[in-house]
């Protein structure tokens, strides 16, 4: 049903597509539309034809300043980087957006980012990388109280902490992380996910 649901849309966005292509005065709309047509064709799967699409918004994006628009194009351009192992696109994307949000001191999106830059250095087996970018993150999670960044990078902790095998300090990541995403609205998946990672 869900794969369905984003093919119809696909059709939706090439309509828009086509009526805005041509248009200056509906670039705006051109550009994401492109960007959810990229959106939906990486949960489809197709995350090759996804970053030509993300990337091409992108580009009108970056033509038209749309600087509120720019570093979410940027991150969401380096998680599909990152599904298709495209490890170094992903990182010069997510720290071009670590970049702009920070020369803006918006801590709250740091902290998110921070936390997919983090995960990736993990995957790499670059774990001092890793923790000292959790640990960042982890930081400005708590100073703007971002508190889903905050149990997701306690979370991404304790297994970082676990491959390395150190099950104490994994242990209590886990049990922080718990106890934040117990409170948050929308959160019982994660919180499960905690639950079955205690040691």
């Amino acid at each position: 049903r869900l794969l369905g649901k984003y093919s119809a849309s696909i059709k939706d966005i090439e309509e828009t597509l086509q009526l805005a292509e041509t248009d200056p005065a509906l670039q705006p709309l051109y550009a994401e539309a492109l960007r959810l047509k990229g959106l939906n064709l990486y949960r489809l799967g197709e995350s090759r034809n996804a970053i030509e699409e993300l990337e091409h918004s992108l580009s009108l994006y970056t033509e038209l300043n749309e600087v509120g628009s720019i570093p979410v194009l940027l991150v969401e351009t380096a998680m599909v980087h990152a599904a298709i192992g495209n490890t170094e696109s992903a990182k010069t994307s997510y720290q071009e957006a670590l970049k702009i949000w920070g020369e803006e001191k918006n801590l709250y999106l740091q902290a998110g980012t921070l936390n997919n830059l983090a995960l990736l250095y993990h995957q790499l087996g670059e774990y001092e990388l890793a923790s000292e970018t959790y640990e960042e993150g982890l930081a400005y999670a708590r100073t703007s109280q971002n508190q889903r960044a905050e149990a997701l990078i306690l979370t991404g902790l304790g297994d970082l902490y676990s491959e390395v095998e150190e099950f104490e300090a994994a242990q209590q990541a886990y049990e922080q992380a718990e106890v934040i995403a117990s409170r948050l609205p929308g959160f019982f998946i994660l919180f499960l996910l905690i639950d079955n990672r205690r040691i």
